[in-house]
């Protein structure tokens, strides 16, 4: 009896294993929100000074050393320091445990944020033929003396170039034959040699970071206008194929044997480049979500203990830091500071990230933003003083807002969360949240991944669906709405090729009522298979024990971060309260709509079909996504459904003027 129950349970649980490991996934970005949205938003007012800019800098030379380690903002590499270099993203993101804040990432988006591969149209697609991708330049440096001195270099004065790369980081890997490769121009050649390259990888590489040291040895570079670039080739089908630079140093008097920071003064260039560096960007100081809505804020309670982060010492041996914490409101003025303490940082290649509490996790000492105040934004700043040469790296920010929406995520996407395919074709994907105060619930933000391929997705429906608390999981349905679908405006040229990347708001059309201390879950439900609905997951907050997916319209399961890291993060899904939805800079989306009426319903062998408009195309598919019948006319008033068998269908309606709608219904004979 023991055994047959042992038995069993082995059972159970394999076959519970298998059923999560069968359904949910994990997909590679199609596109580059900051780069979209950068295009969008900024690049008619920066473009005559970027323009500006790169033209001055082009025929700019420079001296040694060359130092670049990309704690700026970005998006781009900086354009005194890389020449014709905006296809590379400089972020804060997506690379794991980096040396300093930031990294330039090379993968297979250009400068605009979409793929060099317009063929691209789905998940399925990204194992593509490598194609040149990314190039990062710098300016010509020169390399035949050193100005205030007036003294030549050669090969004897140990010029080295010499940086850090981490291939996938936080996703996704390049494969065999996406290459990362360096490259030397010789002003006297004229020419680009190929110096050092790295292929690609067959299984997952590791998420250590690899110091490259390159030695300068051919005459031929040893002049004025001297350049070095990298560059990759990848599938070009969007934000794949990932390699991470960071610390890029060019300089003299060095050695094989150097990490990034030499162990004595240079004499030529009067700078030790000793650096001590926060890795990642600071997070809300929120204890359970980064925004909620200023009405649910309860104080001291929504309040992390402490703050939290990870410090690297790139100094010979160690070097002393004093770390400090403050807080301001929204107009800049100084609401509180402390100083969080001070020790002897000592190199990280000896001892590892700094492992002082009052340093890198510091209390925020009872810190909370006042409740009296209408000022629902504050800002928190860690830095650390040092005699450090590389300031930017040494503060980070966190801007707290509190709007009417609650959310985890950071607002960054390093990859998309869907559920594969199954015969069912019934899942669902929700993200837990507690209310404090009651609310009406009256909109859904959420973050999709746009394909390439609209007509597949714009035939991809879903439902909106607000789910009550069992036992911690979803249980009845508090709220779904009608068939809803991932609707993106067109672009300037009117074709719906590219669209935003960002945030989505669907609003309900009916509030839901959440009363104080109640627990819901928001998400979607997808009734049909193909294509494969993908919501934005961020990687760099994880909260992944309040996000769940249902894979067979029955079973609910947390994600499975415990078991697989790629799992630990927050889906980019947020409710919003309240009436004031148009406060906010995110787009409400209410797809133009035909306004159909179907009749008979049931049907039996014709439906007629009526609207204000002008319909010209519809398409009719069962539960399944299969399409079954398809029509266009200039007006279509009488559908002929005679070969349908019996069942439940929706049809999906297009006007002359680009309006849709859907309507079930059924026929029965």
């Amino acid at each position: 009896m023991m055994i047959k129950k042992f038995s069993l349970l082995v059972f159970f649980i394999i076959a519970t294993i298998a059923l999560q490991a069968q359904k949910p996934s994990l997909h590679a970005l199609h596109s580059n929100a900051t780069l979209i949205e950068y295009h969008k938003n900024k690049a008619k007012s920066h473009a005559t000074k970027v323009n500006n800019r790169a033209q001055s800098t082009a025929t700019t030379t420079l001296s040694l050393p060359f130092f670049d380690e990309f704690s700026y903002a970005g998006p781009f590499p900086d354009s005194t320091k890389w020449v014709n270099s905006q296809s590379v993203f400089v972020n804060h993101t997506k690379a794991m445990a980096p040396p300093t804040l930031g990294v330039a990432t090379f993968d297979g988006l250009d400068k605009y944020g979409y793929p060099y591969n317009p063929s691209v149209i789905s998940n399925t697609n990204n194992n593509l033929p490598p194609v040149p991708s990314d190039t990062m330049t710098s300016p010509p440096i020169r390399l035949d003396s050193i100005p205030f001195f007036g003294i030549g270099l050669s090969p004897s004065d140990s010029v080295f170039l010499s940086f850090y790369f981490q291939a996938r980081g936080f996703w996704e890997k390049p494969d065999q034959g996406d290459y990362i490769y360096l490259d030397f121009y010789s002003p006297s050649d004229t020419t680009w040699s190929n110096v050092w390259n790295h292929d690609g990888y067959q299984y997952d590489p590791d998420s250590s970071w690899h110091l490259v040291m390159i030695p300068i040895l051919d005459t031929s570079y040893f002049h004025s206008g001297f350049q070095f670039r990298f560059r990759n080739i990848s599938g070009g089908s969007g934000d794949a194929d990932h390699w991470h630079i960071d610390e890029v140093y060019l300089n003299n008097q060095r050695a094989i044997a150097d990490t990034m920071f030499s162990s004595s003064p240079n004499f030529f260039s009067f700078q030790v480049f000793g650096d001590v560096s926060f890795v990642y960007d600071l997070q809300s100081p929120l204890k359970n979500y980064s925004q909620m809505p200023f009405n649910q804020y309860a104080g001291a309670s929504d309040m992390k203990d402490s703050i939290g982060t990870f410090l690297r010492c790139d100094f010979p041996t160690y070097v002393s830091i004093q770390s400090y914490s403050s807080f301001y409101n929204s107009t800049g003025q100084l609401i509180a500071t402390n100083p969080n303490g001070s020790n002897n940082l000592y190199n990280y290649r000896d001892s590892g990230y700094c492992k002082d509490p009052a340093i890198i996790d510091p209390s925020l000492n009872g810190f909370t933003y006042p409740l009296s105040t209408t000022d629902s934004s504050f800002t928190m700043k860690f830095f650390v003083h040092s005699v450090d040469t590389i300031p930017t790296n040494d503060t980070i920010i966190f801007h707290q807002k509190f709007s009417n929406y609650y959310a985890y995520d950071d607002g960054s996407a390093e990859v998309g969360f869907g559920i594969d395919p199954g015969a069912s074709g019934n899942y669902s994907m929700a993200a837990r949240f507690v209310t404090h105060v009651a609310d009406n619930l009256r909109a859904m933000d959420i973050f999709f991944d746009p394909v390439i391929d609209v007509v597949a997705m714009q035939s991809a429906p879903f439902n909106i669906v607000v789910w009550a608390n069992n036992k911690g999981m979803p249980g009845n349905i508090l709220y779904t709405d009608s068939l809803r679908y991932v609707y993106f405006p067109a672009d300037s040229a009117g074709s719906i090729i590219h669209r935003e990347n960002n945030m989505l708001r669907y609003q309900f059309r009916d509030s839901v009522p959440i009363s104080a201390g109640d627990t819901f879950f928001l998400g979607i439900n997808q009734i049909y298979d193909l294509p494969e609905i993908t919501v934005g997951f961020d990687r760099n907050t994880d909260f992944h024990h309040n996000m769940f997916y249902n894979a067979d319209g029955v079973n609910w399961y947390v994600f499975p971060g415990d078991l697989d890291n790629d799992y630990r993060g927050s889906l980019m899904i947020h409710p919003v309260f309240g009436d004031s939805l148009q406060t906010l800079s995110i787009n409400k989306i209410n797809a133009p709509s035909a306004n159909i009426s179907l009749y008979p319903n049931p049907a039996t062998d014709y439906v007629y079909i009526q609207s204000d408009n002008t319909i010209s195309k519809i398409i009719i598919t069962d539960l399944l996504g299969n399409v079954v019948l398809q029509q266009t006319d200039n007006s279509i008033k009488k559908i002929n459904t005679l070969a349908l068998p019996s069942g439940v269908y929706f049809i999906k309606a297009y006007t002359d003027k680009g309006f849709t709608d859907t309507k079930k219904f059924i026929i029965a004979k």
